[in-house]
């Protein structure tokens, strides 16, 4: 066993190593086969270049692509901040409701929050109609501003809500006895929330520079749009990567600035017990966090009566299941799959980013490391279809390329870096004396592997697995591209659906998809939770 147990150690920095190489591929594989193809076809192509200048309409795009993510992540952060400083100083069973219920439309899909206003509209003007008065028109650029922000919320209070729970109680407490509660939020909570809070920003903006749902459906062109339609009408992966070249570039510059945020997430810090803080704020102030409760408060309410004020009934609602199960099966398996092979490869992630080098503390091969791995994030939606399109449609490849594989791997590699992210601050959080006691023992590394290690990243694989399967539930961007003909799932029956308007049929199906997020997320949650109560009672 002694000499099973050295070769073992010798050779798990190399395994970690290989691990890691191979998420890298599936990470920045994408790209590189874009790349490539790009750069074999510019000699016979050079005027492809003029691509990658964004003037004239494209230039347009791209502003309005800017102004679009810049407003409704700064919107959103800044609501979901107040909101979530209200939650945060709300004692007792109220503050842990309050706070399900600003978070449980959070794995909701963006096209989702578009119907529940769409409907929300059609309601409004049939009483305004009634009263004479003219009726709002939901479209353009305000419309689509209000609704992507309206569908960040949720995760901008989350962010918001971990910022604010993993400061040092102490020095809060010290603060407050020695400044005035405005002073304290600006001169202690923003400074030491501050990396936290800009890579939120950073990440509701690159969740809307990449995605075009939502402007789609608005009638509003965006650059993450005009990469879909340039590749629907040429049919050359080279000319939507040259295309695309201008918003990589700005989202990996975004997403670099957002590193320090990101590793922070994944610290081995311990989830703060709530100083018992008066927070006493300018009464401007009072009515600001109000006022930020209050719109969290009406991103939940007005989804779910509109869904359900809409289906036509429970018959109607039945009819519209039944005519759509062969998408919510196709749903079912690509989510499933999704999320087992996300686990997968961001446990294969973690193992190199949660190592630390010897008596230094920090993460092996960071920042690089981290980077790599949060690539996908920058990578606009529909050049991730693309770049699978150019990498399988080839006869070697027949079979897969036909199938509901390729939606599973445009999910895995779009949503790989959430599941390497959770897993990372998962293996972070495990006390290392528990894996050096099975090393001084001699353990099988089998036996080490089923008895320790896995138990102790239960709850991060958890997390990640339902967190990706949500995600894939409600993804578009690059399914819209990769899936094969004849086969559907249940967000792009809804996307064809909502370019005709909001119909009971519509809503039924958005009922039904809300109810899965939610029990998928609801579930989780309730699991992490037990599994936490279990851990406690064997300790």
């Amino acid at each position: 066993m002694p000499a099973l147990r050295r070769r073992w150690n010798a050779l798990e920095p190399i395994l970690r190593l290989a691990g890691f190489s191979l998420v890298g591929l599936a990470c920045l594989g994408p790209l590189l086969v874009l790349l490539y193809g790009a750069l074999a076809a510019l000699p016979q192509h050079p005027d492809w270049l003029l691509l990658a200048l964004p003037t004239g309409r494209r230039a347009g795009l791209l502003v309005n692509s800017l102004e679009l993510a810049g407003g409704s992540a700064l919107a959103g952060m800044t609501v979901g901040f107040l909101a979530a400083l209200a939650l945060w100083r709300m004692p007792g069973r109220a503050a842990r409701l309050l706070r399900g219920m600003a978070l449980i439309f959070l794995p909701l899909p963006p096209s989702i929050h578009a119907l529940a206003w769409m409907a929300a509209a059609q309601g409004l003007n049939t009483l305004l109609a009634s009263l004479g008065m003219p009726e709002i028109r939901l479209m353009g650029w305000a419309a689509t501003l209000w609704v992507q922000f309206m569908a960040l919320l949720p995760l901008a209070v989350g962010i918001c809500l971990v910022g604010l729970h993993t400061l040092d109680p102490d020095a809060l407490e010290a603060g407050e006895m020695l400044a005035p509660g405005l002073q304290v939020l600006g001169q202690v909570i923003l400074p030491l929330a501050a990396p936290m809070l800009a890579a939120g920003t950073g990440f509701l903006f690159l969740l809307t520079l990449v995605d075009h749902s939502v402007p789609g459906l608005f009638g509003v062109n965006t650059y993450a749009l005009d990469i879909y339609a340039e590749f629907s009408a040429s049919s050359q992966p080279g000319r939507a990567l040259l295309l695309a070249l201008p918003c990589l570039v700005i989202g990996f510059i975004v997403l670099a600035g957002m590193q320090k945020g990101i590793r922070r997430v994944t610290q081995p810090v311990v989830w703060a017990r709530k100083p018992a803080l008066q927070m006493k704020l300018p009464a401007w102030l009072e009515i600001l966090v109000n006022l930020g409760l209050g719109m969290v408060t009406l991103q939940v309410v007005v989804p779910f009566l509109t869904l359900a004020g809409s289906t036509g009934g429970v018959v109607r609602l039945w009819a519209s299941v039944w005519a759509a199960r062969s998408e919510i099966r196709n749903t079912f398996w690509i989510a499933t799959a999704a999320a087992l092979l996300c686990v997968v490869m961001g446990w294969l992630a973690a193992l190199w980013l949660a190592c630390t080098r010897q008596g230094t503390g920090k993460a092996r091969g960071a920042p690089a490391a981290w980077l790599v791995v949060t690539a996908p994030l920058a990578v606009p939606a529909p050049l991730i279809g693309v770049a699978l399109i150019a990498w399988f449609n080839r006869p070697a490849f027949g079979p897969a390329y036909g199938s509901i594989l390729m939606p599973m791997l445009a999910a895995a590699a779009r949503f790989l870096p959430f599941a390497a992210i959770l897993l990372a601050a998962q293996f972070r959080r495990v006390d290392p004396l528990l894996l050096d006691a099975a090393r001084l023992h001699n353990t099988h590394p089998l036996r080490t592997f089923f008895r320790i290690r896995l138990p102790l990243a239960a709850p991060g694989l958890l997390a990640a697995g339902v967190v990706v399967f949500a995600l894939t539930l409600g993804e578009l961007g690059a399914t819209l591209l990769v899936i094969p003909p004849g086969q559907s799932t249940l967000t792009l029956r809804l996307y064809n659906y909502l370019h005709y308007g909001a119909s009971e049929e519509v809503a039924g199906l958005s009922l039904l998809l809300t109810v899965l997020l939610v029990a998928a997320f609801g579930l989780g949650t309730l699991a992490l939770s037990l599994w936490g109560q279990l851990q406690e009672a064997q300790s």
